[in-house]
């Protein structure tokens, strides 16, 4: 077999293999390929950077920019990806691959249409000839364009698409891709714990700069201890976000990569209630619903508050805000709230702080703290203790006035009153726990959360009943997970050697 055709096999392989890492252990003479090697174990996480590139074929160096341009859209380092992308154009060759870096640049410049053209270009491309991994990663792209679009369904069905394809073809690098993309839809549509799963997977064997891309999705998710645990490297923009989301420091500049800065501005709405806020997030500081793709960070708390509710900032110069726990270091204003046994106080004076100085009705606010209809006969004097309670605790900051049978909170200073508890629902944080620590038991999770065991196995049978996580028989005693229809472990990459 002459050298040019031996080459030609070792690019045919490359395509396929160079994900995987089941690449031979010697180097191809072509100076390019070496490089192209070199920079598939940096991928890998088990090499330094490659040098500059060389001369040489084309094709290998296409693959090369390639891998170098996917760390950089995995790190959302965009002036590093638009160079590779640049560098790849240049060469000329690699139709459908440079449609996929295409496609990269568009969506680290907030173009969902654009790049959604490319990855379909790149998709056909890669059909056509058979290339699983461009294929692979133009779907994910796909999905995460679609998602920017606001086409939360069609993003599922690609992203489920893409996992799948990625795990049988086992191409660790793509599945990466995949399987973070996949958890991001998962989160989008309010199912934080199945993202935690995937994610909390994906952290336990993915190099940088996929780990800093996944601890950031982690912590959005509303599993801020494994997005610490992860130690993200903070010298990627990916991973400086993921190591400032956890310290609770504010937003100075957003990122120049378009979707993540846009992320980075809903992030830092929800937590400074003066912070500028799309119409969604809007709403819910008014008291409307929280948007689904923020869903688990009502469960990330303070040091002082371990699980977190929102709060409300009420102030005589503005509307009342709700904001989340996270923000409370950021804000001087004192706490009014009730003692932690007086739930339906809580959820009275969060009523009607939400109503504003407006107020409302005294059978309205009734029916929201009891959850039936109020007959003065029966319930006056459960009124009157209510009111008296919500007094005592507004009374520092203002009062609590009563015409005509309305009632309403006026302040005279800024104060903060904890949201009602309804944000974090018991089975949210049990999902949320199996999700990250699979095989856990009943008495393992009533005692992390300060549960009653009863309670805690009630609560399992029903979830289980309903498919929202799994038991199984570990010797006497049972043990539940959370696991994805879709998602499966990641492929464990065999490390390139070294040429």
């Amino acid at each position: 077999m002459g050298a040019s055709s031996s080459l030609g096999n070792e690019a045919e392989a490359l395509w396929r293999d160079i994900d995987a890492g089941a690449l031979e252990g010697r180097a191809p003479s072509d100076p390019a390929w070496a490089w192209t090697l070199a920079c598939a174990r940096w991928a890998a996480g088990v090499a330094d950077p490659p040098p500059a590139p060389p001369e040489g074929d084309p094709r290998a160096l296409a693959r090369g920019g390639w891998i170098l341009a996917r760390g950089a859209f995995a790190g959302k380092n965009r002036d590093l990806l638009e160079s590779w992308v640049a560098f790849v154009e240049a060469l000329g060759v690699e139709a459908g691959l440079t449609s996929l870096l295409r496609g990269f640049r568009a969506h680290a410049q907030g173009d969902p249409a654009k790049a959604l053209r490319w990855a379909e270009e790149a998709a056909g491309d890669a059909r056509a000839a058979g290339a699983a991994a461009l294929l692979v990663e133009a779907e994910a792209l796909r999905s995460l364009a679609l998602l920017e679009a606001g086409q939360t369904g069609d993003a599922r069905e690609t992203a489920r698409r893409a996992s799948r394809m990625g795990r049988t073809e086992s191409l660790p690098q793509s599945e990466y891709l995949a399987g973070i993309t996949l958890a991001r839809v998962r989160r989008w549509e309010g199912r934080p714990h199945h993202a935690a799963r995937i994610l909390s997977a994906l952290i336990a064997i993915a190099p940088e700069p996929w780990r800093g891309w996944a601890a950031a999705e982690l912590w959005l998710a509303g599993e801020e201890a494994g997005a610490r645990a992860a130690q993200a490297d903070p010298r990627t923009p990916i991973g400086a976000v993921a190591a400032r989301w956890a310290a609770g420091e504010p937003l100075r500049a957003p990122s120049a990569w378009a979707p993540l800065g846009r992320i980075e501005a809903e992030v830092e709405a929800l937590m400074d209630p003066h912070a500028p806020a799309p119409r969604d997030i809007a709403a819910w500081r008014a008291g409307g619903e929280l948007p689904q793709r923020y869903r688990g960070l009502v469960l990330v708390g303070t040091p002082d508050e371990p699980v977190g509710a929102p709060w409300i900032r009420l102030s005589p110069s503005a509307p009342p805000a709700r904001f989340l726990a996270l923000g409370l270091g950021r804000t001087g204003a004192p706490r009014a709230a009730a003692p932690r046994r007086q739930r339906r106080t809580t959820q009275a004076l969060a009523t009607l702080a939400l109503a504003g100085p407006k107020g409302m009705g005294r059978e309205e606010l009734f029916q929201k703290v009891y959850g039936f209809t109020f007959k003065p006969v029966t319930h006056q004097g459960s009124l009157d203790v209510l009111m008296h309670r919500v007094r005592e605790v507004i009374e520092p900051f203002g009062e609590l006035q009563r015409p005509e049978g309305d009632v309403a909170l006026v302040v005279q200073r800024d104060c903060l009153l904890e949201d009602e508890p309804g944000e974090t629902p018991l089975e949210e944080l049990v999902l949320r726990t199996i999700a990250t620590r699979p095989g856990a038991g009943a008495r393992d999770l009533a005692s992390e959360l300060g549960v009653a065991l009863r309670t805690m196995q009630t609560l399992l049978s029903q979830l289980a009943a309903e498919g929202l996580c799994e038991a199984a028989k570990d010797a006497r005693r049972l043990v539940y997970r959370v696991e994805d229809t879709t998602f499966s472990e990641p492929t464990r990459a065999t490390v390139v050697p070294a040429p």
